[in-house]
This record gives structure tokens, sequence and C-alpha cells, in this order.
């Protein structure tokens, strides 16, 4: 392409104008004797001659879309390969290997899109090689979330062990855990996050097995016949309870079910919530509290481009809540959520977000946040800022409250309100008591308090800590290390740090695991595909050609109701959609 001349258009504003600015910035930083290496970092491989692209129709435009991405994911792979090798910043060369991931496993479906379709081989599902001379490290990794994708990836890449064979369980049908299951509707950047996972669980020698439940008749002892090594990978499942009276009243549950229901977790009923309460109550101040309180706030037609199941969504049109509580028992400057999170709130269209000055004000922080780290910092700025606005008598009120304690839960037959005790900072950075209460009323009421890990049958566990006892991800049993066992993730370490905190923590089970790698391959022999043992243990494992199928028919759900992808909230729907000639 001559200087200065812009990309093909695509039919997205300023497509060749972000072109050209990369092309010059390339030339300018790399210099005339490496303009070529500029062009293809810019993504370019075509000329003016591909302006046709606004004249082609039908499968000459498609073939010619395909031929102009796959250019131009080249350029993006040539991009973070140079600055793997030429760069020095970690988190660069991290995310630079993750484009190269994902961008290579792109391109090479869409060359399989130019084939006709006649000709294109079905999605492949790894099998194991036969009659190879090298052993074959076979590896379980129960979980498909991001730590236990993260292993299979660490175990692949590596090169320690040179044949390492990797399956992915999981108990549901789909993979991705809670960038699926927990990421909430609305946080479309995040939830991109699948692609990256998808790159992994469509490589070679990953092999994704759903619909495999790990329990009584398929435990530790039977997984280890037929692996060398299994990673748990399992997460902490379990939400932590306030434990004061009146929790256990209708209209008072989990925060985890609430965001399970607007997921399209099969495990929670599509009908779970009517929302017919005015004023719900969301006790915690972290991420996930924040989450449910935008849902709830937020207007059902912002949420009709997401993948929110039809059930939910038609619920929420019709909820009738008006005021939601934010409740915390410490303050603003010791709240977990993140400025960004806190932001979203300020943002959502015919919502008044309220804050009480003299509660802020109760925080030592308050008036100086400059000693506070970064976040809390910032989250204490937002705060101050909103304390000065005006209410504007929107349709809906958004409360953040802080310095209160739930003391009990009220109601007759049903949850009508939440009782809490005013808090006061101590000398030592927690709260105490000061035996002032304060009444809340309200119709739902939901905890986010915490997760906990829950056992598994088999496994050794940790009920103070939540945690499968371990040493750098090898299982511990009665102190001492069990051969093959390992765990990764919030099993391994606790719900502690976000998303990307997986990849070093899975990293480090993966060096533990290829370290002993001679000594699994001595000291275990396993027979053929555990595929085999996996059904003759009665399980029906949906593999990826499967859970492409559940995609397909997602899709075409949300064609049906005039959306976006809609999921399918329920474990019938699911399996048919897995498998459609049954």
């Amino acid at each position: 392409m001559a200087e200065g001349t812009r990309g093909p258009d695509l039919g997205f504003p300023g497509a060749g104008d972000h072109d050209d600015e990369c092309l010059a910035e390339g030339q300018r930083r790399h210099g005339g004797a490496q303009r070529t290496r500029a062009r293809r970092h810019a993504g370019h491989g075509y000329g003016p001659a591909d302006r046709r692209a606004g004249a082609a129709r039908g499968a000459a435009f498609e073939r010619l879309f395909l031929k102009l991405m796959i250019t131009h994911q080249q350029g993006a792979v040539t991009m973070a390969t140079d600055v793997l090798s030429a760069g020095n910043d970690i988190q660069v060369g991290e995310w630079a290997t993750e484009v190269t991931a994902q961008q290579t496993s792109e391109i090479a479906r869409m060359r399989g899109l130019r084939r006709p379709p006649a000709d294109r081989a079905p999605v492949p599902c790894w099998t194991y090689p036969a009659g190879r001379s090298l052993p074959v490290l076979r590896v379980a990794v129960v979980g498909s979330g991001p730590s236990g994708v993260y292993t299979a990836e660490a175990l692949v890449r590596q090169d320690t062990v040179p044949d390492v064979a990797v399956d992915v369980l999981d108990r549901l049908p789909c993979p991705y855990g809670l960038v699926r299951y927990g990421v909430a509707p609305d946080h479309e950047k995040i939830k991109s996050l699948q692609g990256n996972l998808r790159g992994v669980l469509e490589g070679p020698r990953v092999r994704f097995l759903g619909n495999v439940t790990v329990g009584e008749r398929l435990g530790p002892a039977e997984l280890l016949g037929l692996y060398h090594a299994v990673v748990y990978c399992v997460g902490a499942a379990a939400d932590r309870r306030l434990g004061v009276p009146g929790e256990d009243l209708p209209g008072s549950c989990s925060a985890t079910r609430f965001v399970s229901w607007y997921s399209a977790h099969p495990d929670e009923p599509p009908d779970g919530f009517a929302l017919q309460a005015r004023s719900a109550v969301v006790i915690g101040v972290g991420n996930v509290a924040v989450d449910v309180a935008r849902i709830l706030a937020r207007g059902a037609q912002d949420l009709r481009r997401t993948d929110v199941p039809d059930a939910a969504l038609r619920a929420l049109a019709g909820s009738r809540v008006t005021d939601v509580h934010i409740v915390g028992r410490r303050g603003p400057s010791q709240a977990k959520f993140t400025t960004k999170e806190l932001r979203e709130l300020g943002g959502l269209p015919e919502v008044d977000v309220l804050v009480r000055p003299q509660e802020l004000e109760l925080d030592p922080a308050y008036t100086d946040p400059s000693g506070l780290p970064a976040v809390a910092r910032r989250n204490v700025e937002v705060l101050r800022e909103w304390a000065e606005r005006v209410p504007r008598e929107r349709a809906r009120r958004l409360h953040l409250r802080f310095f209160l304690r739930p003391a009990e839960l009220l109601g007759e037959g049903r949850v009508a309100g939440a009782r809490f005790e005013r808090t006061t900072p101590d000398e030592c950075g927690g709260v105490t008591g000061t035996g002032r209460y304060e009444e809340i009323g309200a119709q739902l009421v939901l905890r986010s308090v915490g997760y906990r890990g829950v056992p598994l049958a088999g496994l050794p566990f940790d009920e103070g800590r939540g945690v499968v006892p371990n040493e750098e991800g090898r299982v511990l049993r009665d102190g001492a290390r069990s051969p093959g066992e390992y765990v990764a993730g919030w099993i391994k370490r606790g719900p502690t740090g976000v998303i990307g905190t997986n990849r070093p923590c899975a990293k480090q089970t993966a060096a533990a695991l290829v370290a002993d790698a001679p000594m699994l391959l001595r000291a275990r022999k396993v027979p053929g595909d555990p595929l085999d043992g996996l059904r003759a243990l009665g399980q029906d494992p949906v593999a990826w050609p499967g859970w492409l199928a559940i995609e397909a028919a997602e899709a075409a759900l949300g064609r049906t109701l005039e959306r976006t992808t809609v999921k399918i909230p329920d474990w019938p729907g699911l399996l048919t959609a897995a498998h459609p000639g049954r």
C-alpha cells in the first residue's frame, strides 16, 4: 500500500485512519529500512484494489472478509512476537502471549471457513496418540474456569516434559467457569476473556470434557486410575453466611444465587426471582455486591443486548424495585469494590446514587485520603464527589451505607427488613458496635460477604481456611505429599485476588507437577484413552463439538427472540443442544 493510502472501508468509521496512524508510527520508530515490517504491524497486506469490498456481495464478500481478517490478525501476531523478543515488561509479555494464542486460533478457524461448507472438516475432538515411543503424561484438570484453563495452558506450553496430554473436566456441559456464570452480563470486556480461554481449550493436547461429575462414583482414587496426575481447580463454591437470626427467611438468600440466576446457571431455576420487592438490601461492599445492586437498579432494556436468559430479562423488566441499599459494616476506605465498579453506579440512567456525608465522615481517612492505597483513595474521592450531589428525583435510588453491621433479618414468614447495629472505627483498624440500631425496610435481602471452598469427597480439607491442604500446589494428606494430586486457584489459596491472579497460581502448580513427572510416569501405569474409563464409570461427557452445538443453539435462540446470543438456562436444554441427534 502506498504511503497515505487509506485501507478499505469495512463498515466501521475510522478503520483506515487508525491503520494509517499505526503505519506512520511504525515508520517513524523503525525507519525507512523497516517500513515493510511496520506495514505488517499495521495489519496490512493488501492494496487499493481491495476496495472492491464495498461492491462484493454474498459468498464473494465473505471470502474477501476472511482474507482481510486473516491478514489483519497475522499483523497482530507479528506485533506480539516482536514484543516477546524485544520487550522486557512481564505483564505486557503475558498479554502478548495471550494475543498470539488467541489470534493464531482464530486464523486457523478462518482458514477452515474459507473452504466450501461441504469440504470443511468437523471440529476435532482431540484424541490420544497411539503407538508413540515417548511416554504420554496424562493429566486431568478438574474445573474449566480461569485457574483450570491457565493450568492446562502452563502444562502444554512447558518443554521439560515434551508429551503432555490434558483433559479439562467440568461438571457443567459448558466451559469457562465463573467467566460464563459469574461475570455480570453487562461487563462485556471481562466476558471477552472467554476468547483467551477458548484458544487454550481448542489447542493441541488439550481436550474439554463437560458434564463430568467428580464425586462419589468418580472420585480422586478413580481419577488417579485413569491419569498420571489430577489438578483440582474447583474454586470456592459456597458463600459465607451472616450468622444472624432470620437469615433463612424467604426473600433472603446469597448474592451467589442471584448471580447464578441472571447468568443462566443450570442449577438455579430460571424463575427463581420474581422481583416483586420495592426495596432490596445488599449486605457487603465488594464487587459482587456492586454487581447485583447494579443489575437490580439498571433498566432491563439495557440488558437486552447481553446474553442474559430470557426468563431473567422478563423478570427484571417487570421488577418493582425502586430502592437498593448497599450496606457495609466498615467505612468507605475499607470497602473491597474497585473504583471502576463503583463509578459504574454513578452512570446508571434514571438512578440517583445517594450517600450520607455523616457516615462517610466517620472514616478517619475520609478527610484526607492521600495516605490510602490507590484504589481506596480513588473510592473515597468518588464518594466525596457524590456526597455533594443534589438528588434529581429519579425513578430509582441506590443508597450506599457504611458502618452498619447486620444484627437480624426481620419478618413473619417472609423477610420484611434488616436490623443493623451502628459501628464505629476502633484503634486496630476494625470496628466496634455502639449499641445503637437502625432498621431498613426490604422485601429482598442478598448477602455478599465472601466465599469459601467446599470439601470434595476423597480429598483432605482444611475446614478453618476452606482450602485443600497443599504445598505449592501439591496436595498434602496428613502433612505428607500425595503423589499425583494437585490444586490451583481458590481451592488452593482461598478466595483472594482477581481473575489474573490465577495465572501465576496455576503456573506454580504446573511447575510442581512437571518437576514430579518422572516419578509419576514410573509409579503409575494408566490404561488407554481416559474417555473410555470415564464412560465406564457412568459419565456421559460433552466434548468440544457438543459445546459448539450449545453455542449455536444459544445463537439461534437469540435470533428467535430478536436479540444477540441468549443463554440456555436449564440442564435439559443444554444437554439436548449438546447432543442434537439423540
